[in-house]
């Protein structure tokens, strides 16, 4: 049996991860990738829980034919993990197997550099994958016998989801990662009761979907959902002041309002968000507005439409996937149906002027 070992911190694992594995697995007729998961690395830092990227891991593998999570080098944390100690392991696992060192040309060129290298060029072969188009080479591919292969390559990384900048990964990662607060979901989270967290991660699940189904960006849409509440529970006085000083014209708005621009204000200078659609998108979503976005409308819709509203809102959510342009003016009239029922007052510029663009 052919089996592939892919070693690595996954911090998080995220879908370029799964281009190379799978690439790599076609490409050498391989029967068995193993994801073996590091503790740490001597090369950078691990943000998260051995157990949390374990998790991920599995929950990714989970419908990936010949994939598997290796837990071997668990218990390990604080430690250095030598690669040599590893396969020498993995060796008495697969005794009569043949094994794989899958790696990308910055660690193949700096292979001989690594603990003992020669041994573990005689417990595996060393797969060196590369872009296409790619001619660099050194040394170590010819003294340790290295096999190259090509393939394509994600523009995404681990440290780019971690901090915001792209959510490329598995829906269960996504969901594993805001479920459990971590990175970049965990810093929105201290601003947040529980229950409007969860309710903020369930409009930016949902804003994603609708988003993806509608050829708009899936990182603005989820960011947008995931913050549009963040101003709900700042202390009443720091949101007046951020309203007079930075939203003056919008005073005389009702105060069930003030939390979106205070929200947009937080995005802006506390999370230095610097894309005016998505914090328009924010800063508009309880109200509405008379020029709506494509964007603004997916974050006013599914914050209206979540799952975890109390009613259901599968058709709605239909609509809006089918489009949003339509959806969102059948979740603005229901919403107006439903406001006006319950003699709720939404008798401002905003929400008057929206009412008057999309409900002709």
């Amino acid at each position: 049996m052919k089996i592939i070992v892919y070693p690595g911190s996954f911090d998080p694992l995220h879908n370029g991860h799964l281009l190379i594995a799978r690439h790599a697995k076609r490409e050498i007729g391989a029967d068995l990738v193993l994801f073996l998961l590091s503790p740490s690395t001597v090369w950078k830092k691990v943000q998260t829980s051995f157990n949390h990227r374990a998790n991920m891991i599995s929950a990714a593998l989970k419908d990936e034919e010949g994939f598997e999570l290796s837990r071997i080098e668990e218990g390990n944390e604080g430690k250095l993990n030598y690669t040599y100690l590893t396969f020498m392991r993995l060796r008495e696992h697969y005794p009569h197997d043949e094994l794989y060192l899958l790696l990308g040309e910055d660690q193949a060129m700096a292979f001989d550099q690594w603990k003992h290298p020669e041994l573990i060029a005689e417990q595996a072969k060393i797969l060196v994958y590369k872009r296409k188009g790619s001619k660099v080479s050194n040394e170590n591919f010819e003294r340790f016998d290295m096999l190259e292969i090509t393939g394509p390559l994600s523009s995404t990384s681990s440290t780019k989801v971690r901090n915001f900048e792209s959510i490329d990964v598995p829906s269960v990662v996504l969901e594993y990662i805001g479920n459990n607060k971590l990175y970049f979901s965990g810093l929105v989270a201290k601003r947040m009761s529980d229950e409007r967290y969860y309710h903020s991660l369930s409009v930016a699940s949902l804003s994603r979907l609708i988003a993806i189904a509608n050829d708009v960006d899936p990182l603005k849409a989820f960011k947008a959902g995931l913050f549009h509440d963040i101003g709900k529970e700042v202390p009443a006085a720091k949101s007046l002041k951020i309203m007079e000083e930075h939203f003056p014209k919008y005073l005389n708005m009702p105060l069930w309002s003030h939390h979106q621009f205070v929200g947009a204000y937080l995005m802006k200078e506390e999370y230095l968000e610097k894309d005016k659609k998505l914090i328009d998108a924010v800063k508009y979503h309880a109200t509405g507005h008379k020029k709506m976005s494509k964007l603004a409308k997916v974050i006013y819709a599914a914050d209206k439409i979540e799952p975890s509203r109390g009613f259901d809102s599968s058709q709605y959510i239909a609509e809006c996937v089918k489009d949003i342009n339509k959806g969102f003016v059948i979740v603005l009239q229901a919403n107006k149906d439903y406001l006006i029922s319950k003699g709720k007052d939404i008798d401002n510029a905003l929400t008057n002027a929206c009412f008057k663009k999309y409900l002709k």
